[in-house]
């Protein structure tokens, strides 16, 4: 995994008044000017629902309409829409407002290139430079840009996807969406709607400081508690800026990602539509079902946690699916980049085609338990963790007394937390491994 001083798994993200200010911000502005070499030049942003988007868009596009760019915002948008704008719309580049999955205390910004696709590491690596060395542009002078609105853009990408899966979808279903109070809710009743999904949201406003609280993909407990009894066939929920989805089965119990990619890449290669039959997944994605995969004639690649890092593997292996457990999945014959609506899609097409419910097609795959305990680490201090000798080294004994487990120690690209993964045949184990280096960190973390 490349390192850099700024860039995380997924852009540059903080929390807001202390390592995301006003300084970083004109920061990143001036580094986006100096990296369109060109002139003239096109920048589309769109952001999610946080207020603070509201002070980052301004001095985005007031920075770069003085270098010479021209800007065009085109309103509260899922990710996947802004990078589908950013190349429908002929722009140089794409820029997303939003911290994804995070709290409300977070926001951040992520980049597409002309193409919607994330940047390259080589690309990646010479903006965070300009970043880090507080590159200016020269002022463009009279030769100023221009700062547009354009809301109705959104309307390209629900045409896309309607057009996509006009003749695929399942209908005759009760649908329950979680919104997350966050930058899908528009797209998501608009595109279903438009299909004829019988679909009913929950968290689908925000009071602009709300975003992801106590719902969305990273709270399945409240779609647990919304749907059962109430007769719903399946339940769908995404993060702040949708670019993931969970599923739910009519119960309102959360199927576990690895199965649902499982189960549409099995779906997408009984279609002949899963390239090379090999899909992309984390070094996170469960062995037992990798097994269950192999079982189907269909190989994993795995790669370092990102959906960005997904990609890439899919793109130089010509795949055409991949994703994490988290519910970011790419469809190449879709768009390139990942999208909870589209997960959403495909599942129902899945389910339009093989007549079984969710909770029949999920019973066939079998995980191995797998434990997940974080804690939380500055910036700083997860630096330090990880260049510390006596913390890499029991690490390093852990793993090689425990064969027969994975066991993964990884800092948040993302959060100010430290990340540790253990997986294996036997929970209990699981969790005792886990904590006895959850235990070590913090011991590490007070030196």
């Amino acid at each position: 995994m490349a390192k850099y001083k700024f860039f995380g798994t997924d852009g540059i993200r903080g929390i807001i008044g202390q390592d995301f200010d006003t300084e970083l911000v004109t920061r990143i502005a001036n580094a986006t000017a100096t990296f369109i070499k060109k002139r003239p030049a096109k920048v589309i942003i769109g952001w999610d629902t946080r207020a603070s988007c509201d002070f980052i868009v301004d001095i985005l596009a007031g920075t770069l309409a003085y270098y010479g760019i021209d800007v065009v915002k085109v309103g509260v948008v899922p990710t996947a829409a802004l990078s589908f704008l950013t190349c429908k719309l002929k722009a140089n580049l794409g820029i997303m407002v939003s911290a994804s999955h995070c709290s409300i205390k977070y926001n951040g910004v992520k980049f597409f290139t002309d193409i919607g696709e994330k940047p390259s590491n080589v690309q990646t690596s010479e903006f965070d430079k300009l970043v880090v060395q507080k590159a200016k542009p020269t002022a463009a002078g009279k030769n100023v840009g221009t700062s547009t609105q354009d809301l109705k853009a959104i309307k390209l990408w629900q045409k896309f996807l309607v057009g996509k899966f006009r003749s695929t979808i399942k209908t005759d279903i009760k649908v329950a969406v979680d919104c997350a109070k966050g930058s899908g809710t528009q797209c998501a009743k608009e595109v279903l709607g438009a299909l004829g999904v019988n679909a009913t949201f929950f968290n689908d406003t925000s009071t602009g400081f709300d975003i992801n609280e106590g719902c969305g993909a990273t709270k399945p407990t409240f779609m647990n508690n919304a749907m059962r009894g109430k007769g719903f066939d399946i339940g769908f929920a995404f993060d702040g800026d949708a670019d993931r989805c969970i599923v739910f089965d009519g119960q309102g119990n959360h199927i576990h990602g690895d199965i649902i990619i499982y189960l549409l890449s099995k779906y997408l290669k009984s279609r002949g539509k899963l390239a090379k039959n090999k899909i992309a997944g984390t070094v996170l994605f469960n062995l037992g079902i990798e097994k269950e995969l192999n079982n189907q004639g269909i190989k994993l690649i795995r790669t370092d946690v990102g959906d960005a890092y997904v990609y890439h593997a899919m793109k130089v292996g010509n795949l055409s699916m991949g994703g994490e457990t988290s519910g970011h999945i790419n469809f190449a014959n879709v768009w390139c980049t990942g999208d909870g609506l589209v997960v959403a899609l495909m599942v129902l097409s899945m389910l339009g085609e093989n007549g079984k419910g969710l909770s029949e097609l999920a019973s066939e795959a079998k995980l191995f338990p797998q434990i997940n305990i974080n804690t939380e680490a500055t910036p700083q201090q997860k630096k330090q963790l990880f260049k510390d000798a006596d913390f890499l080294n029991h690490v390093k004994q852990q793993k090689k007394k425990h064969t027969d487990f994975r066991i993964i120690v990884r800092p948040s690209g993302t959060e100010n937390i430290v990340r540790v993964t253990v997986e294996g045949s036997e929970v209990k184990a699981c969790e005792k491994i886990a904590t006895e280096i959850i235990a070590h960190i913090k011991r590490t973390l007070v030196k």
